[in-house]
Parts: C-alpha cells; sequence; structure tokens
C-alpha cells in the first residue's frame, strides 16, 4: 500500500538483519499504513459526496494526499531496514521478485477485472499495450498514468522501486551514499514542485505530478529513517508516540484558508511542509517501543487489522463506492453515503485481503521458507 497504494511490505524490522533472524515487529508502522490508507478512502469519498466542508474538507484533503507520500517513505524505511545489507544472489532475487510480485499483482488484476465487471473502466480505450503494461506492473516505466485502476499510479512507482532496490542496495551500502543519493533525487523533484505542477492545468497537471522523478526520493527518504533509527537505542512509548502524531497532525493541517484547488497542497512551499512533517511523523511510529508489537492491546487490534487490510482498503474503495451510490436511495444525506462507503469498503477489504491477499502472502513465505537465506554484508560508515 503506497500502497502506493501504499507500503506493502510488513512492517517486521531488524535493523538490517536477514528475514530469518528478524524479530522486532513495529506494529505502529502497520496501524500507521492503516490509517493512510483509509485517509485516502475519505478523501475520495468525500470528493464523491460532497459531504465534507470547510476545516474538515480541508483535512481530508491533506491527509488524502499526503497518505500516499507516506506509504512510500514507510516502504522505503522498511525495505532499507530488512534488506539494506543483504547481498542478493541469483536465487534470492528470483524469491524477492516472486514475493513482491504475490504481494502487489493478484489484488491488482482483482482491481482491474472489477473495474470491468462494473462498467466502470478506468480506461476504456486502453489497447493491448497498455493491458501489457498492466499485467507486467511495468506501467510506471512509461507513465504512473497508464495503470487502469483508479490510484494505480503509486502501484507503478512502487514497483519500480522494488525492480531496482536490489541494485540500489548494493550501490549505497555506505551511509554517506544513502544521504547522497536522497538529496541527488530529491534534486530531480524540485522542478515538479516549484513550476512543472504549477504551470498546468487538469488532467494535464496531474499527469505532471504522478510523474516517477517527483516521488522517488520518498523511498530514500525511508532510508534515511531507518538508518536514523538504527543509530539511536531510543523508544517511545505507544501513548506518546499517538499523541505526538496527534500534535504534529494539527500542525500538518494549519491554520490555512479553504482549499479550492486540491493541487495547490501539491505544490512549492506548502509541500515540503506537509513531507517534513509526514516524514517526522513515520519517524515517530518507527520509534514506537515493539514491546507490545506480538500482543497488541484490545485498543490495537482494530488499528492493526485495518494496517493489515490496508492495500486492500486502497485499492477496493472505489467498488464500495459504486455499490453505494448505485443502492442508496434518493436524496440520502452525503454524510450518511460518506459513512455508507466506509462501512462497504472495510467490507469489502475484508473480504478481498482473506479471499485473495492473504493466501497469495501464504504462498510467498511458503516460497521463502525453501528458498536461501539472503546473506548479510558488513556495515560500513563512512
Amino acid at each position: 500500500m503506497a500502497d502506493a497504494g501504499g507500503s506493502v511490505e510488513r512492517a517486521s524490522l531488524g535493523a538490517g538483519q536477514p528475514e530469518q533472524q528478524r524479530g522486532e515487529r513495529l506494529g505502529a508502522l502497520d496501524e500507521l499504513r492503516g490509517l493512510m490508507a483509509l485517509s485516502v478512502a475519505v478523501y475520495h469519498l468525500a470528493v464523491w459526496t460532497h459531504a465534507l466542508e470547510g476545516s474538515a474538507r480541508n483535512a481530508s484533503i491533506v491527509l488524502g494526499i499526503y497518505s500516499v507520500q507516506g506509504f512510500f517513505m514507510i516502504s522505503g524505511l522498511c525495505f532499507f531496514a530488512l534488506y539494506g545489507r543483504t547481498r542478493f544472489d541469483r536465487e534470492a532475487l528470483q524469491g524477492f521478485f516472486w514475493r513482491r510480485f504475490l504481494r502487489i499483482a493478484p489484488l491488482f488484476y482483482c482491481a482491474i477485472a472489477l473495474s470491468y465487471v462494473c462498467g466502470n473502466p478506468v480506461n476504456p480505450s486502453a489497447g493491448l499495450a497498455r493491458f501489457a503494461e498492466n499485467l507486467t506492473l511495468s506501467f510506471g516505466l512509461f507513465h504512473p498514468n497508464h495503470a487502469l485502476v483508479l490510484g494505480g499510479w503509486s502501484i507503478g512507482i512502487e514497483w519500480l522501486f522494488y525492480a531496482v532496490f536490489p541494485l540500489l542496495a548494493w550501490l549505497i551500502r555506505r551511509r554517506v551514499w544513502l544521504y547522497a543519493a536522497c538529496a541527488l533525487s530529491a534534486l530531480f523533484a524540485v522542478p515538479y514542485t516549484f513550476g512543472t505542477v504549477e504551470a498546468l492545468s487538469g488532467a494535464a497537471q496531474f499527469n505532471a505530478y504522478v510523474q516517477v522523478p517527483n516521488h522517488a526520493f520518498l523511498f530514500l527518504v525511508g532510508g534515511v529513517l531507518a538508518d536514523l533509527r538504527e543509530r539511536t537505542q531510543l523508544r517511545l512509548p505507544a501513548l506518546f508516540v499517538g499523541l505526538s502524531a496527534v500534535g504534529l497532525g494539527g500542525l500538518w493541517l494549519g491554520v490555512q484558508p479553504e482549499i479550492v484547488d486540491h493541487a495547490s497542497v501539491m505544490v512549492r512551499w506548502p509541500r515540503v511542509k506537509y513531507l517534513v512533517l509526514c516524514a517526522a511523523v513515520v519517524l515517530l511510529c518507527a520509534l514506537c517501543s515493539a514491546r507490545s508489537a506480538l500482543q497488541p492491546s484490545a485498543a490495537a487490534r482494530p488499528l492493526r487489522l485495518l494496517g493489515e487490510l490496508s492495500y486492500s482498503v486502497y485499492l477496493m474503495h472505489p467498488f464500495a463506492w459504486l455499490g453505494v451510490s448505485r443502492l442508496a436511495p434518493p436524496g440520502t444525506a452525503p454524510l450518511t453515503c460518506l459513512l455508507l462507503g466506509l462501512c462497504a469498503t472495510l467490507l469489502l477489504s475484508f473480504c478481498t485481503y482473506r479471499l485473495i491477499e492473504r493466501p497469495a502472502m501464504q504462498l510467498g513465505r511458503r516460497r521463502r521458507e525453501r528458498g536461501p537465506s539472503l546473506q548479510v554484508a558488513p556495515v560500513r560508515s563512512g
């Protein structure tokens, strides 16, 4: 889920340990990912129903847009922490890509099929080339908006990150190269943030916004956050993390006039501000104590479940809304429609998680158990 639709890697980290040796599970990142996916759903439902006004509408816009950015950071954090020091031989590479494919592709294919079954395809005029791009998950190489699923542009960027990660991990074994690569990749996003996107309008504006150079640096920001976490023994109580995240959320939203043009918070200094605050929230959750990760409290279990469902929530909420919009009686209040859309989203997401996502993940885990252990490379701080 950016998933990327969001992050699609479980938040089990071992500070660079191979999968067979990692032991610490960062439940707070799972919960954050779930809340981010829900924020994306609320954002879209609020647009479709016109149910929110004033500060609530502002909040839905900002949180919806920057939750996707947060997915990319969480993916980068998890992957650099899990695999950043590993040596990928041929068999390990095959296992790595097979597990990533099984984590993304089955539900993505389901979403494509549903869009046609429901008579609401994202791109009804798509040709064979566009279908081939989506079936191979390679559409991010051509243009993220070639996705045949609403919100699928982030999945294309996520898959590109997976494709280059083994090489990336080898190139930046020294910490200094990680930070340098992060800074360099951020420079590629500057023209989009301070000119290109703002100069366009309509569909052309969004087509420019979703370009890979405008988001690739966020995965490396996640790598930097993973390194910062590894450098400290500091672990924060869950209550402190929760309250701090709420406080940062207040700064995140700020006191601002009503947002008329959604693109106004996707460019220039508002984007810089929101990305910094987003990174701070992700780091806070990464530093949360994992003491209760294996046995979460009763209060944390719904959030943990939401984290499990995050990828399904991200891809399935348009179809849940499609059902609600067709079945709701005429004259139903917009807020009621929004709440019904959320309930339908969670129900549909639970079903797709149990029937599609979880079996695919179990198949990937069986391949991992049969495969070779990933070798850990020495750490070099210079």
